[in-house]
């Protein structure tokens, strides 16, 4: 990385994972029960990691990525401000999720065919969360695919069209 080793870049790697995921996370709850509420504590750190992601395009972009050390506390920085976005983010959205469904009490529900159903909130909250962590995997799937195939087709037209 910049012409680094390979020990800088599991030590940053290690840093971004201790600084959004430990710490910010007790931030980022405190935030949501204290001040501003779960949606509003989300859309804040969604627009912060947003912020992290645009300094991250920067600090790649060729003229800036030429000077190593501007490049290196660039990246340092956005890990940073993505960190904390990321660490808001996490440690409030699979509360929002399961504030959802508000029933704590089991009922009971009739069929169209006359038959009577327990339904137990906490099975429903199960599902919920099943499917929600479903469609982050299918997420993080696609989106593993999808950069693989960018790669060979984009910078294939990249080269194409440099050599035009």
């Amino acid at each position: 990385m910049l012409g680094r080793r390979q020990q800088t870049s599991t030590g940053i790697g290690t840093f971004y994972q201790f600084w959004s995921v430990l710490r910010h996370a007790l931030i980022g709850a405190y935030i949501a029960d204290a001040h501003l509420g779960r949606y509003n504590t989300i859309i804040v750190a969604v627009f912060i990691a947003l912020i992290g992601h645009i300094i991250l395009i920067v600090s790649a972009v060729p003229g800036i990525i030429q000077k190593s050390q501007t490049a290196l506390g660039m990246f340092l920085f956005a890990q940073i401000v993505m960190g904390f976005g990321t660490g808001v983010f996490k440690a409030n959205i699979s509360l929002l999720v399961a504030e959802q469904y508000r029933r704590t009490k089991l009922f009971v529900v009739e069929t169209k065919s006359g038959e009577h159903i327990i339904v137990d909130p906490t099975l429903t909250v199960s599902h919920v969360y099943m499917y929600f962590y479903l469609f982050i995997n299918i997420g993080a799937l696609v989106g593993q695919i999808t950069m693989v195939y960018s790669e060979k087709v984009c910078l294939l037209f990249y080269f194409i069209q440099g050599a035009n």
